[in-house]
């Protein structure tokens, strides 16, 4: 199967639309997001913009997911959540726009996005294995699972601890969802941190997972005679052998962290698509993607 990984979309509708062509292109069989489709981004639009977008019919294959701390503090407001001056002051002028909607756009938003957005567990196994959150696997909570930057505030080996406990954890269903069981992590996703790497527990265990991409890795420019459609690539693949599972984060598709961006007058969104044949299957190829935008 092909699963496009995506994550931190923050509104930009522009950047999710050149993703969304590109994964199409490659005929993506599942769309796993891990969180923050609402606030601040690199184009502010409407939310109701991004829900039209989503919408089944064009050939976008079926979404999975959880919320990120952005989606939350929209949909619930910002108090007791860490955000920085931007993002609160985007999601507060968010929070007043989707106020003031009225007849369609209303209904879209309460009766269509915020009801699907509110669906989305914290924390979600989409395949036996496989465990996926905005932030970590901390139990102790919505503001930890979603503001918490790893490795940045917590090392890879602690959040691979927490996600083995899930199994015993009995959460409700709104919190934590395994759709295949609970089982032994092979393949950790989160987001939040907008940095797109991949990273590998030692053999043997150890203070934290070796990297295998991190940072600005280099690339290879595929496909493209012109500036707005370049295409930057990084494609490698591992070994997934029990107790040294894999942890990725895709970025950023709506606002990437520490980019040069690729010319005058474009963005770049980055994403991840994974080659993989589920949960047995020994080895996955990964290719983490930059798709240039025209802002």
């Amino acid at each position: 199967m092909r699963l496009a990984l995506i994550s931190d979309v923050h509104t930009n509708v522009v950047a999710w639309l050149a993703v969304k062509a590109d994964l199409q292109r490659l005929r993506a069989t599942e769309i796993w997001c891990l969180g923050d489709w609402l606030g601040h981004g690199a184009n502010h639009a409407m939310p109701t913009d991004l829900w039209h977008s989503l919408q089944p019919g064009d050939g976008l294959p079926p979404i999975r997911g959880v919320r990120g701390n952005n989606d939350i503090a929209v949909l619930d407001g910002p108090d007791g959540l860490r955000l920085n001056l931007d993002a609160l002051q985007a999601v507060c002028e968010q929070r007043e726009l989707l106020a003031a909607l009225a007849g369609s756009l209303r209904a879209a938003w309460e009766d269509g996005f915020a009801p699907w957005l509110r669906s989305r567990p914290l924390i979600l196994s989409p395949r036996a294995g496989v465990y996926m959150a905005h932030g970590t696997f901390d139990r102790r909570g919505a503001r930890t699972m979603t503001e918490t930057y790893v490795p940045e505030t917590m090392p890879h080996e602690e959040a691979y601890r927490e996600a083995q406990q899930l199994a015993a954890a009995a959460l409700p269903p709104d919190v934590a969802r395994a759709c295949e069981g609970w089982a032994q992590p092979v393949m950790l996703l989160s987001g939040h941190s907008h940095a797109q790497g991949v990273w590998q527990r030692p053999a043997g265990g150890g203070d934290d997972f070796w990297p295998h991409v991190t940072g600005t890795p280099p690339m290879h420019v595929a496909g493209c005679e012109a500036p707005a459609h370049a295409v930057v690539e990084s494609a490698f693949e591992v070994a997934i052998p029990n107790e040294r599972p894999v942890w990725i984060n895709p970025g950023s598709v709506g606002l990437p962290r520490l980019l040069p961006q690729p010319a005058a007058g474009l963005r770049w969104a980055q994403y991840a698509l994974l080659d993989w044949d589920g949960p047995g299957s020994a080895r996955v190829v990964i290719h983490l993607r930059r798709i240039a935008y025209p802002v």
